[in-house]
């Protein structure tokens, strides 16, 4: 039953082994899919964030190339026009190589493009691997589950047969329990009735035991009236010598005087004598038959000492078989300190299970605390991210008043001057832009392969957890049932092992008072043995008195009859004789009356031997029955016995399922850490990845630090380019009102033009420091332009291009910080979750 205890309370821990695992592959699990959502929601910000950007990028990529269409429509309507002029043709010439340099632009954004949607079909095609080894994982982990389940449901199955079976063997106990009861019950009536017998036998023994003694003392009686008697007999043989003698005197004298008279008298004498000597024999006979019948009474007696030697024999057997017994029970207990050695063992083993339990728990609990050190994380990242929304606010605010102050300045930018001196710099920003459209959409199609990977990963584990939640649902189910069923088997046990307790207390009690018996029986044996010797040496010193009296008896008819012819002789004599023997007739009838005594108080004590006899037979019989009783018990205890070695061999089996299962559990701690390691060197790869773009970033950065200081270049060479404007402005004012004023006094108004035209390069020396001759000969043309064409299609459209440079230059930027912050946020999340699978 105590091995029971032990195999109840291995599979009770066992079972709660199996939940806490359960428990924390669920919680892992949700772990990595909360982990997986935030890394899908922070790349579909990211995505939404490139989606906006490449919506930027194909508008500017269309204002391009309706600019394209727009300048070579121009360029058709320029060659229709072109007639002669030479200025005109070199104009051309400058917006056609400016329309090839911009489809040649153009093509490469194409190509790029295509490029572009190659990578993303072997992005795709890399997407579908990685989905087909996702589900493949899943798979195996599906099955590992399914294993699991199966594995607790057996072991579940197997505690509920050995419970079963457990409760059939406490019946069965109880039975035999009841049994045993029964049985002490009927023993112990028995031994009262036994008792009751023995305190009779002993009253009779004392009773017989008083007899004795007085028998003994009538027998030294007897001796001494012996020898009295045997001094008589001498004194009467000298008497009788000495009347002899007399005798022969008298009878010579009677001879003489009186033979005549007293013949007759004689006669009449000694027939009496004769009858009365007739009458001495027949007493004699009949003492000879009673001495008979005493010799045989004390063969049958020496018999039935031949039959107590019997009883003794069989009662040496029997403490033979006890003394078997008592060896078997010490081979049992023996066992039983080896099985209470193995159960101290088994108790050492749960007691380093439940210390390792409470490192466990403390381990959980220093979980918790960095789970709340990560919440508290948490909470000041959002407090960071509340703080960097308010300083995006404050750079929109800025950006708006950037925007009114590049609308000032675009006010400004309608002059051609700074449109050709800034043309350079558009061209550098164009493959800048394009360098930097490349990246984006190979981000783009790496954003969008993620997304793709992580909606699905995210629509399988939706699945999994709602799977992983039936089977918690039916296997809390299941525990509660196992639990109640646990509970009433536990109050049925204790009720058990109570009355099997309580049994043991009787059946100890029960074997104490069977060696007390036992001891009693031997004692009393004893003491029986003792009496019986003591009665065997009182009847032989019995028998050598009747032998003795039988000796003197033949001696004294050996002389009666060799007096009996002297008796006739002498009447006198023999009436004194007579006398005599009358007393001694009395003292025969006295005698004849104690022997009768003696007669009934044998037979009392034969019939109290037959009574002892019947009652050793009772008892014969009633220790058969107790070895019966003894031998049932016996086959009980193997049959015990037998069910603790199939016990053993069922604990053998657990054992060994226990072992698989953590040869199992091993192999997923395997797996676990290879996961880890994979994980691990994911999270290194992104790191790389991270490092490469904070180092592209930073070139980013520095490119547009010094982008900015060339804009600040470019804006102090505008405002001094301005003044100067200002200044021709009021210069050629000047002269077209002199021109006027020419004109007023003369009628050739083509001469006054030529000559204004050639008073504009007499003054441009003059405040021409910062520009070349190709700004000036660019200023000739557009002042030709002007006024052969007086056509202004081309300023707007330079107008609007380079608006939406500005914009893409600020969008740019904007996207670059944007992508810093995200950048470090990723590293912060890929290094918590790195922690937390480390610390799982």
């Amino acid at each position: 039953i105590e091995n029971m205890d032990e195999i109840i309370k291995i599979q009770k821990d066992s079972i709660v082994m199996t939940q806490t695992e359960l428990k924390e592959l669920h919680q892992k699990l949700q772990e990595k899919i909360d982990n997986q959502d935030r890394t899908i929601s922070q790349y579909e910000k990211e995505k939404k964030e490139l989606l906006k950007q490449n919506e930027l990028q194909i508008q500017t990529i269309g204002h391009l190339q309706n600019a394209v269409v727009e300048a070579k429509k121009c360029i058709d309507q320029m060659g229709h026009r072109t007639v002669s002029d030479s200025k005109k043709t070199e104009a051309i010439h400058l917006l056609t190589v400016y329309t090839e340099e911009t489809q040649s632009q153009y093509n490469e954004c194409f190509t790029e493009a295509a490029r572009q949607d190659k990578l993303l079909e072997l992005q795709r095609d890399a997407i579908h691997d990685l989905q087909q080894k996702i589900s493949c994982m899943e798979y195996d982990h599906r099955l590992t589950i399914t294993f699991v389940h199966i594995t607790y449901y057996s072991i579940l199955k197997t505690v509920q047969e050995q419970l079963e079976i457990h409760i059939n063997d406490i019946q069965v106990l109880r039975n035999k329990v009841n049994t045993l009861m029964q049985s002490k019950c009927h023993l112990e009536n028995k031994y009262l009735y036994m008792k009751k017998l023995w305190q009779e036998a002993e009253g009779k023994l004392q009773e017989l035991r008083k007899e004795a003694l007085k028998t003994e003392r009538k027998a030294k009686i007897y001796e001494d009236k012996e020898c009295q008697c045997k001094v008589e007999v001498k004194d009467k043989d000298c008497i009788t010598q000495y009347i002899h003698n007399l005798n022969d005197l008298i009878c010579n004298n009677k001879e003489q005087c009186k033979s005549l008279l007293y013949e007759h008298d004689l006669q009449t004498e000694i027939e009496i004598l004769i009858k009365e000597n007739e009458d001495m024999k027949r007493q004699l006979q009949k003492y000879k038959l009673d001495f008979d019948i005493i010799d045989k009474e004390l063969k049958t007696e020496r018999e039935n000492d031949t039959y107590a030697q019997h009883i003794s024999f069989e009662l040496q057997k029997l403490k033979d078989t006890e003394c078997c017994l008592q060896y078997e029970n010490k081979q049992l207990k023996s066992e039983l300190k080896k099985q209470t050695k193995k159960t101290d063992d088994l108790l050492e083993q749960l007691q380093s299970i439940q210390e390792s339990g409470a490192k466990f728990e403390k381990l959980l609990k220093k979980l918790e605390d960095k789970q709340k050190q990560i919440k508290d994380l948490c909470s000041q990242i959002t407090n960071n991210e509340t703080v960097m929304e308010k300083q995006t606010e404050i750079i929109d605010e800025l950006e708006k008043k950037l925007d009114i102050k590049s609308r000032q300045v675009e006010a400004y930018l309608s002059e051609l001057n700074q449109a050709e001196e800034e043309m350079p710099t558009l061209y550098e920003r164009i493959q800048s832009l394009k360098t930097m459209l490349k990246e984006r959409s190979d981000d783009m199609a790496k954003l969008q392969a993620d997304y793709e990977d992580n909606s699905i990963l995210k629509m399988e584990n939706s699945t999994f957890e709602d799977k992983t939640k039936e089977d918690v649902c039916q296997l809390q189910i299941m525990l509660k049932n196992v639990q109640m069923q646990l509970c009433f088997t536990e109050n049925n046990y204790c009720r058990v092992t109570e009355d099997f307790n309580k049994t043991q207390e009787q059946l100890i009690k029960m074997t104490k008072r069977e060696a007390n018996l036992q001891e009693c029986l031997t004692n009393m044996e004893k003491d029986y043995c003792s009496k019986l010797s003591s009665i065997e040496k009182e009847k032989g010193k019995l028998g050598e008195c009747l032998d003795k009296l039988r000796d003197e008896l033949e001696k004294i008819q050996r002389n009666y009859s060799s007096k009996h012819d002297e008796h006739n002789k002498l009447q006198d004599i023999c009436k004194s004789y007579a006398e005599q023997i009358n007393i001694l007739k009395q003292q025969i009838e006295k005698e004849r009356e104690k022997v009768k005594k003696i007669e009934e108080s044998k037979h009392s004590i034969i019939q109290q031997l037959q009574e002892c006899i019947e009652q050793n037979r009772v008892l014969v019989k009633e220790k058969t029955a107790v070895e019966q009783n003894n031998c049932e018990i016996i086959s009980e205890l193997q049959e015990t016995h037998k069910s603790l070695l199939e016990l053993k061999r069922e604990c053998q089996l657990k054992s060994k399922s226990l072992a698989c299962i953590s040869a199992e559990l091993t192999e997923t701690a395997m797996s676990r850490s290879e996961l880890c390691n994979q994980s691990q060197y994911v999270v290194s790869c992104i790191r790389i990845w991270m490092e490469e773009q904070r180092e592209y970033v930073n070139k980013l950065s520095s490119k547009l630090k010094s982008q900015q200081q060339e804009l600040l270049q470019f804006g102090f060479e505008k405002n001094s380019v301005l003044d100067e404007i200002k200044k021709l402005k009021r210069i050629n004012h000047s002269l077209m009102q002199r021109l006027k004023r020419m004109y007023r006094h003369s009628s050739k108004n083509v001469r006054n033009v030529c000559v204004g035209c050639q008073i504009l390069p007499q003054s441009l020396p003059v405040n021409t420091k910062y520009l070349s001759s190709q700004k000036k000969l660019n200023l000739t043309k557009t002042a030709q332009r002007i006024s052969v064409c007086d056509n202004t299609w081309w300023f707007p459209k330079m107008k609007y291009i380079i608006n939406e440079l500005r914009k893409t230059n600020v969008e740019c930027s904007e996207n670059c910080f944007n992508r810093v912050n995200t950048d470090i946020r990723l590293e912060e999340n890929h290094d918590c979750g790195y922690q937390s699978s480390t610390s799982k």
